[in-house]
């Protein structure tokens, strides 16, 4: 009876263990993601999800994003830089200034990356401050 209790036990924490999932989240240039956690591992804004959990996705709207500027990320496991891709940071640019939809993906298999982004909408004025120190 105890070895039956101990198999079943050790099946069931088993079971556990395959079912958690790791949590893949986008960190990179604050103008391109969720919120305004630039270069953020915690946030919770920008996790990927995923139906099969092989590939994931994560989609940000109302992106305004500005032409000849690089846009820079990664994608990190569990919400820390211990495992990250690419090994150099992804960029990508737009070619014009404008509101978009920007959508990442992920494969945890291949570790192949993709971005596209889709315009929406105008971005009217641009005003940028400088600061000497």
């Amino acid at each position: 009876m105890k070895r039956l209790f101990y198999a079943v036990l050790l099946a069931l924490l088993s079971f556990t263990g395959a079912m958690a999932q790791d949590t893949w989240t986008v960190a990179g240039t604050a103008a391109a993601l969720n919120g305004d956690a630039n270069w953020s591992t915690s946030s919770t804004e920008n996790d990927m999800v995923s139906t099969d959990g092989v590939n994931y996705t994560l989609t940000v709207a109302d992106c305004t994003l500005e032409k000849g500027t690089d846009y820079e990320f990664k994608v990190v496991k569990n919400h820390a830089w211990d495992e990250a891709y690419p090994g150099s940071n992804y960029t990508f640019t737009v070619d014009e200034t404008a509101v978009y939809t920007v959508e990442y993906t992920f494969n945890t298999t291949t570790q192949e990356i993709g971005v596209t982004t889709t315009k929406t909408g105008e971005a009217g004025v641009i005003t940028h401050s400088y600061t000497v120190a």
